[in-house]
């Protein structure tokens, strides 16, 4: 299936959507792939080249998974996390060294009471511990969800 580049509009519309993180720009060229997958694209390649390339050689993916789109919510994935981490100021969930663990094991987490309080908001959340980000989570019925892929997944 050929990717449909994201128009100039619907950038926009995920830009302000990302907003409430402190996320000003998305410095990459942005294309839908499949109903709810955003992958970004920071080549040389023009959108041409890019259809050209994929048309003539099989592949499974290109660029980067960036997002997934969630209803009228943006899920950024842990490398768009990294990659916009200069600029995610808000909307940050500490976790504490036992959370950390618990999450990296694939586990939905306990959230403590300041957790709680801080995600009132039925949004998502980026995940922080020490220096690093670790994607994004919502907090439902006290939990902090895990939507780490399992082969980012720590074996026990």
């Amino acid at each position: 299936m050929l990717p449909q580049f994201i128009t100039h509009k619907e950038k926009k519309e995920i830009a302000e959507k990302l907003k409430v993180y402190g996320i000003e720009k998305i410095p990459y060229l942005l294309l839908k792939s499949g109903t709810e997958r955003l992958r970004a694209f920071s080549g040389n390649l023009t959108e041409q080249d890019i259809l050209k390339f994929i048309q003539n050689i099989h592949i499974e993916g290109y660029g980067l998974y960036f997002a997934r789109i969630d209803g009228d919510e943006v899920r950024l994935t842990i490398d768009a996390c990294q990659l916009l981490k200069e600029q995610i100021k808000h909307k940050i969930l500490f976790l504490t060294e036992k959370q950390f663990k618990e999450y990296m094991e694939g586990k939905d987490v306990e959230a403590n009471k300041e957790q709680i309080e801080q995600t009132k908001e039925r949004m998502y959340y980026v995940l922080k511990y020490g220096e690093d980000l670790l994607g994004m989570a919502k907090v439902v019925n006290n939990q902090i969800k895990n939507y780490l892929p399992k082969e980012r997944r720590r074996k026990s």
